[in-house]
């Protein structure tokens, strides 16, 4: 169960799939770089950088 599932408070309602994986990562670790999470999760910089901006 992931970190989102267990504390529940209405952030992954409308998520896709890369974008609950990105605030997994952030709630994991709060000083990742936008490069970093771009690479864990498969898209490039700039999507990386949308994601987490939207």
């Amino acid at each position: 169960m992931s970190q989102l599932d267990k504390n529940n408070v209405g952030l992954n309602v409308g998520l896709n799939n890369t974008e609950k994986e990105v605030i997994e990562l952030l709630i994991g670790n709060s000083s990742i770089t936008s490069t970093e999470l771009a690479e864990k999760v498969g898209v490039t910089k700039r999507d990386g950088n949308w994601i987490v901006i939207r």
